[in-house]
């Protein structure tokens, strides 16, 4: 069985519960690692991993028109 369901996410090493990433962080360079396996798992399934709407993260700012 493929090895397709994220188990965790580290990002610069640290543990991260979000599925998504800000400009900020992208820009940082740092290493994006997955852990992968054959079944689901509870990752990214929390309160707060989902993605904000757009514009209103952190440092997003305004919308484009």
């Amino acid at each position: 069985m493929a090895h397709r369901y994220v188990q965790s996410v580290r990002l610069g090493g640290a543990g991260r519960d979000r599925t998504y990433l800000t400009t900020g962080e992208l820009r940082a360079g740092r290493e994006l690692a997955f852990t992968v396996g054959a079944e689901p798992s509870g990752w990214g399934t929390g309160e707060g991993a989902a993605p904000p709407p757009v514009g209103t993260a952190a440092g997003a700012g305004s919308p484009r028109r």
